[in-house]
C-alpha cells in the first residue's frame, strides 16, 4: 500500500510541477506574442533580423505543445501496470489541485502561440525568399543588358571601322 501511495504522490508531484511550469511559460510568452504580432501581416527589412528570435519562440511553442500532450496523457493514466489504488489516489490529488481544468485551460493558448509563431516564421521566410528572388532578377537583367551591349558593339564596330577607314587615309 505504501509503495502504491508513493507512486501516486510521485506521479502527481511531477504532473503538478509540469503544469505550473507550463502555465508560467505560457504567461511569459504573451508579451512576446504581442511584440511579434506585426510579423503576421507585414514584414519590413529591419524585422527580418528577428528570424532567429522567432525560430526560438517557434521551438518553445512546439515544446509547450509537446509538454501539454504529455500532461494530458499522464492525467488519463492509461498505463495498464498502474494499480487501482495508485490511480484513485492520483486522481484524487489531481482533482484537488484542479490539474484537469488547468491543463485544459492551457490547450487553446498554447495552440494559439504555436499558430502565431508558425505564421510569423512563414511570413519572414516568404519575404526573405522574395527579396533574394528580386536580387537575382536584377542580376539577370544586368547580365542581359551587358550581353545586349556586347552584341550591339560587335555589330556596330565593323560599320564604324569602315566609316573611319574611308576618312583616314
Amino acid at each position: 500500500m505504501l509503495f502504491r501511495s508513493m507512486d501516486a504522490v510521485a506521479r502527481f508531484t511531477l504532473a503538478a510541477r509540469q503544469t505550473a511550469a507550463l502555465e508560467a511559460r505560457m504567461t511569459a510568452t504573451w508579451p512576446q506574442i504581442k511584440a511579434h504580432t506585426p510579423l503576421t501581416y507585414a514584414v519590413t527589412r529591419q524585422q527580418q533580423r528577428l528570424q532567429p528570435q522567432v525560430n526560438a519562440l517557434t521551438e518553445q511553442a512546439t515544446e509547450m505543445k509537446a509538454m501539454h500532450l504529455r500532461l494530458q496523457t499522464a492525467l488519463e493514466q492509461l498505463d495498464p501496470t498502474l494499480s487501482g489504488t495508485s490511480k484513485r489516489m492520483y486522481a484524487d490529488l489531481a482533482e484537488a489541485a484542479a490539474l484537469h481544468d488547468r491543463v485544459e485551460m492551457l490547450e487553446d493558448p498554447i495552440q494559439f502561440a504555436l499558430d502565431h509563431y508558425e505564421l510569423a516564421n512563414w511570413r519572414l521566410t516568404e519575404i526573405g525568399a522574395a527579396r533574394r528572388g528580386q536580387v537575382l532578377e536584377v542580376l539577370i537583367v544586368i547580365i542581359l543588358l551587358a550581353d545586349f551591349g556586347m552584341r550591339f558593339l560587335d555589330a556596330l564596330l565593323p560599320r564604324l571601322s569602315v566609316m573611319f577607314s574611308t576618312v583616314i587615309p
